[in-house]
């Protein structure tokens, strides 16, 4: 027996979670300074606070750096979970995978993902707790 709701809950995290944040690192690591300059930096909320627009700049990309290494982490893990939990094959094993994607997203977002690895603690607590006929017991 598959457990469909888990594994469909942790894939469309894991899509949505790469196709915004995905896409908004790649962005901004292919966006050249003069570009960021004038379409991104005037955009930013309170960019006052910036010293310049090089500090702007320099921070955004780190920022989008660490993102996307969180973000490929995530989808390591996510494929574990993935796999751990078709057919039923040990569901705390992945349901701790889909714990530890959830905080990769968060860290990596710095929170911003919320909503998204809200998918994954959802998809970890019916791994958990969800019975299915046939279960095995594992750990």
């Amino acid at each position: 027996m598959i457990r469909k709701a888990e594994t469909i809950i942790g894939i469309i995290g894991g899509v949505l979670s790469l196709i915004f944040f995905g896409a908004f690192s790649v962005t901004i690591m292919s966006t050249d300074f003069e570009t960021f300059e004038e379409t991104l930096y005037p955009s930013l909320p309170n960019y006052e606070t910036f010293t310049s627009s090089e500090q702007a700049y320099e921070l955004m990309t780190e920022f989008s750096t660490w993102m996307g290494i969180f973000l490929f982490l995530m989808v390591i893990v996510l494929v574990f979970a993935t796999l751990f939990i078709y057919r039923n094959g040990r569901p705390k094993i992945a349901g701790i995978l889909y714990i530890v994607t959830g905080v990769l997203l968060l860290i990596g977002t710095q929170g911003i993902g919320f909503p998204f690895a809200f998918l994954f603690f959802v998809s970890a607590g019916l791994s958990f707790f969800r019975k299915i006929e046939g279960d095995k017991n594992d750990i």
